[in-house]
């Protein structure tokens, strides 16, 4: 009998340490902080070949980007982000990308500290025309503004206009949304 009371007593305490501890996980992921930190095409103009190969790329309705999701953990725990999906969208809320892959693993989350996570995108030929109407670019054509808008980006590494990244992390079972607008 005195050994059902020890079992008793050991399996409570023990549902109260894991209580506790996801308890304290849920409360600490309010010190999470998801944005943006930062956006790239994934193309580099060095000459008149580079032009024509981003062009075959454009030929194809995308142009590859890069966005880099960062999270700021102000808290004392470590998480684990097992799910990710932030999707590109132009301020009027035309898609402008969506992830080309799902997170391939587990990202640790360490205390105290930012976690940077690049993600690739293919940006839509189509948004990115919208864009380029949106930042004034002149040009007759849909071509030519969308080079007029790349010629803008090489030369001053800004576009000059505002999309916003929205979506979500999962971490811990906890979900935490994004909803970032940035300039790019």
């Amino acid at each position: 009998m005195k050994i059902k009371h020890y079992v008793f007593i050991a399996v409570v305490i023990f549902s109260l340490w894991v209580g506790w501890y996801f308890y304290n996980k849920a409360k600490n992921a309010k010190n999470l902080e998801p944005g943006i930190a930062g956006f790239k095409l994934k193309v580099q103009i060095r000459n008149v070949g580079d032009l024509i190969l981003l062009f075959s790329d454009i030929a194809s309705l995308s142009v590859p980007a890069e966005i880099t999701v960062s999270i700021k953990n102000f808290s004392s725990s470590e998480y684990n982000v097992s799910q990710m999906k932030v999707d590109i969208f132009t301020e009027s809320g035309q898609l402008l990308a969506g992830v080309d892959k799902p997170l391939s693993g587990s990202v640790k989350i360490i205390p105290a500290d930012t976690t940077l996570i690049p993600i690739d995108y293919n940006l839509k030929l189509n948004a990115l025309i919208s864009l380029a109407q949106k930042a004034s670019v002149n040009g007759s054509s849909g071509q030519e503004q969308a080079y007029n808008l790349l010629m803008n980006y090489v030369s001053s590494g800004k576009i000059g206009v505002n999309i916003v990244a929205k979506g979500f992390i999962v971490a811990e079972g906890i979900q935490i949304n994004i909803d970032e607008t940035i300039l790019i």
